[in-house]
């Protein structure tokens, strides 16, 4: 069926913490598609939900950059033939009219009212020619220019424990540096992905549950 692509969407919502006195997050991040013909938005998620909180899995980002190259475009959004068959999220392809496509899930609950409208579906065709989406630049200098910095850090300071140049106790205080430098470069990159998911692309929803408020 034809739909048109809209904004990436990522979705924090607190509850109570595991622990008394404490709120965590929970993280949903989804694409928006709407049907051409006119309907309820569809939200296509990542077909692998393998991320934690903020850190994101690849087919998570392939449909952060399917909405930041392709919003507004409209698209083939193909399923399976046999859906009926599957009793869980379907796998489904976006086909933009550029010929790029991006891969996701669709809830069969959402995808069902469409497909048993027999106007809806068509048939795909060998013929159309089409290629993934590029992916997202793995290096980002907001995030990764710290973690770069603390990790030369590191370097300095293991080389002359490594090349022999220092050995005993001022040896041990060059290892521990480095420890600590390489420790400093995880959880600073950590905590800025935390801070700021707003900052790499996404429009950023936020609720509460009612009970917390």
């Amino acid at each position: 069926m034809r739909v048109r692509i809209e904004a990436p969407i990522w979705k924090r919502y607190e509850t109570r913490g595991d622990k008394p006195g404490t709120i965590k997050a929970e993280h949903t991040r989804w694409l928006d598609v709407s049907p051409v013909g006119g309907g309820v938005p569809l939200q296509v998620c990542p077909m692998y939900r393998a991320g934690v909180g903020a850190f994101l899995t690849r087919t998570t980002t392939d449909l952060l950059q399917a909405g930041l190259q392709l919003g507004g475009h409209q698209a083939w959004m193909c399923l399976p033939t046999r859906w009926k068959l599957i009793e869980k999220e379907l796998p489904v392809a976006l086909v933009a009219d550029t010929g790029h496509v991006v891969w996701g899930e669709l809830s069969r609950d959402a995808a069902g009212q469409y497909l048993a409208d027999p106007v809806n579906p068509h048939p795909t065709s060998p013929d159309r020619p089409s290629l993934a989406l590029s992916g997202r630049a793995k290096f980002r200098k907001d995030l990764h220019a710290g973690q770069l910095a603390w990790l030369l850090a590191a370097f300095a300071l293991a080389a002359p424990a490594l090349l022999g140049a220092m050995a005993g106790f001022p040896g041990s205080l060059l290892c521990v540096g480095t420890a600590v430098a390489v420790a400093a470069s995880a959880l600073g990159i950590t905590r800025r992905v935390r801070e700021l998911p707003g900052e790499i692309g996404w429009t950023v929803r936020e609720s509460r549950d009612p009970a917390i408020r």
